[in-house]
């Protein structure tokens, strides 16, 4: 190919079109129609969760289910879950459906989707999913592996349960990742310490770039625990957090057990039961939980905590 203009000529080699893979046909059997902003959110909300490079396959991809007119997606590195979830548009005509999806496409997905009402088509064909957007189709192939069964993996009860507002919560760790992230030490990532008091949360790290000491008020039920995270796995899972989340809902068990962190204006996603050795006849959160109701997101986060030095 010969390229000329002004002073300049270019020539590129080129190879013969007929050698460029096969498009699929832009066309499957089942087809939602939701708003882009619904989808964008969703992604955002466990995109980052999706492991890069693992040697299991389905985790370098996210789940996305549909099932009973609600739209599920879940991504997870064996370190931390993010689940988001929400109804559809028309719950009572759309198809079920599972899949995962590659990470890497839905974060290239998320930079193409827009904040606003507009519709995106999403079509699932037997090997491939594509959405349209406008005048553009994006579509990659689906990861062929079976995800884990993500539900076995979430707490049945929970011994602790704390309230923090989430500005603050994540502000404080933002904070704390300046001394974490050790960039003036050596290879070594120092953990985080989050003790749970009965008013606040007690935050600490030292390393060789110096020490954090912080305090966030918070209201907590339950037992009191000191807990260990690595600073970014639990920074970027507030990050993740729906941003009109004003305050959290914490629950833990154990210092060698995960954290789940979800809005406490929404009703629990993951339906737990509070210790009754802790909690006594306690039946408040036990109580099943409907399907979210028009467009609302929800969304739940696991976080597992780290080894701590005696």
């Amino acid at each position: 190919v010969r390229v000329t203009g002004g002073q300049s000529n270019f020539e590129i080699t080129a190879q013969n079109g007929m050698d460029f893979p096969t498009m699929p046909m832009f066309k499957g059997d089942r087809v939602y129609t939701l708003p882009q902003h619904t989808v964008r959110d969703i992604i955002d909300a466990t995109a980052f969760a999706v492991a890069q490079n693992d040697q299991r396959p389905a985790f370098n991809g996210a789940l996305l289910r549909i099932q009973d007119g609600v739209f599920t997606m879940v991504g997870s590195d064996g370190n931390r879950l993010a689940i988001a979830r929400t109804v559809l548009p028309d719950p009572d005509s759309a198809p079920d459906a599972e899949m995962v999806i590659p990470g890497k496409y839905l974060l290239e997905l998320s930079r193409m989707l827009r904040d606003t009402e507009e519709d995106t088509t999403m079509i699932l064909a037997r090997k491939h999913i594509i959405f349209k957007i406008d005048d553009i189709y994006f579509f990659t192939r689906m990861i062929e592996h079976a995800y884990m069964q993500y539900e076995r993996v979430l707490p049945q009860v929970y011994r602790s349960q704390c309230y923090v507002s989430a500005a603050e919560l994540t502000g404080a760790i933002e904070r704390a990742s300046l001394v974490t992230e050790d960039r003036l030490g050596g290879n070594s990532k120092p953990y985080l310490k989050l003790t749970f008091a009965r008013d606040h949360i007690e935050i600490y790290s030292v390393s060789s770039g110096g020490s954090i000491e912080e305090s966030v008020p918070a209201a907590l039920e339950g037992d009191e625990v000191i807990i260990g995270f690595t600073c970014r796995l639990l920074l970027d899972t507030l990050r993740a957090v729906p941003s009109d989340t004003e305050t959290l809902r914490l629950r833990l068990n154990s210092p060698i057990m995960g954290i789940t962190i979800e809005s406490a204006a929404l009703p629990p996603l993951c339906n737990a039961s509070p210790d009754p050795e802790v909690f006594g006849d306690r039946v408040l959160d036990t109580l099943p939980t409907e399907k979210p109701d028009g467009d609302v997101l929800e969304s739940m986060y696991l976080v597992m905590p780290t080894r701590m030095n005696k």
